[in-house]
Parts: structure tokens; sequence; C-alpha cells
């Protein structure tokens, strides 16, 4: 709250009341437990918010406001150094899986290769590791996307499933799949 990059952030999880619909998000990072925040700055919402065409928050309904906070919250700490690639151990509160990708980049203002870390493959980590009193701060460039894919969307993405991916569509094992 005390940060005026994430203002815009502040006002979605004020909004947001998520699945019990008694208590504000905002309200339940304040109390006791641990937990992962991947927050995005005003400038990542004001993108989001562009791309759907709107100029403000307001204009976000409460079920929008849920998503997106739910989405962006685990309720457990986990600092980059535990995880550098892969799933995290838990999910976030809409029960979605949550994955972290970290790989070598160019740097235009570095002028250098850096460590790129990225959350669900989209939305780089532009500050780790903000240690707070119940938890860890992860400043994100984008809101952190919410994959409705299923499982053989997936695992088509999924670079490292190649040989899998093709078994899946040479048997119609994903057709059954998504049928399923």
């Amino acid at each position: 709250k005390n940060r005026e990059q994430f203002s815009d952030y502040v006002q979605i999880l004020q909004r947001a009341t998520g699945e019990r619909g008694d208590l504000r998000l905002v309200d339940l990072l304040g109390t006791y437990g641990s937990y992962t925040v991947f927050a995005p700055t005003n400038n990542a919402i004001r993108q989001y918010l562009n791309s759907r065409g709107m100029i403000s928050v307001d204009q976000l309904s409460k079920e929008d406001c849920d998503t997106l906070a739910m989405n962006s919250i685990i309720e457990k700490a986990f600092f980059t150094t535990d995880y550098s690639n892969g799933q995290f151990p838990k999910s976030n509160m809409l029960e979605h899986i949550m994955t972290i990708k970290s790989l070598q980049e160019w740097s235009e203002t570095e002028k250098d290769s850096v460590l790129a870390m990225y959350v669900n493959q989209t939305s780089l980590i532009t500050h780790a590791d903000d240690s707070v009193g119940n938890g860890v701060v992860h400043t994100v460039g984008s809101i952190v996307s919410a994959s409705n894919d299923l499982i053989g969307a997936l695992i088509e993405k999924d670079t490292t499933c190649k040989v899998f991916n093709d078994a899946l569509d040479k048997t119609n094992v994903r057709a059954l799949l998504e049928a399923y």
C-alpha cells in the first residue's frame, strides 16, 4: 500500500473478495499467514486495461478484480532462489498451477546478457524476492496470465514435451482428453 507504483493493484485488491466474499483480499494479505504475491506495476495494469479498451481500474467488474487478484497470489511464500524453473508446489488462489521459467536474455539497458525470470511463461519478474512481514512480493511487468487451457493444450505449448505431444496427436489421445 505504501508504494505508488502498485496503487492500481491495491485498488484491484480492495475490490476483490475471492471465493468467500466476506473479506477483501487486501485485508487478507495483512493477516497472519505466508503469501507470494506477483504484483503488477501501474504501467502493467494500464497496458492490460488498454488491451481491453478501458482507461481505469474502476471499469473492471468485481469478478475481473477477483480473477486478477486471485491469479497473482499463492498462499505460501516462494522466493526465486527456491524455484528457478518448473511449477510451484502450491497452486494460486484460483487453484491454477503456476510456473516459473529462467533464461538468459539480452538486455539493451545493461548491454549484456541477464537472467530473466517469467511467471506462467509471459510475465517478466522485474524485481524479485522483496521480503515482507508475511511473505514475499515479486514485481511483474505485466498481468500474470490465467490459463484456462486444457491439459492437451498445455502439453502442446511445452517445448520439453515435444515427443509426448506428437504421441498424443498420433494416437488421438488429445481428442479423448479434451472430450473428457
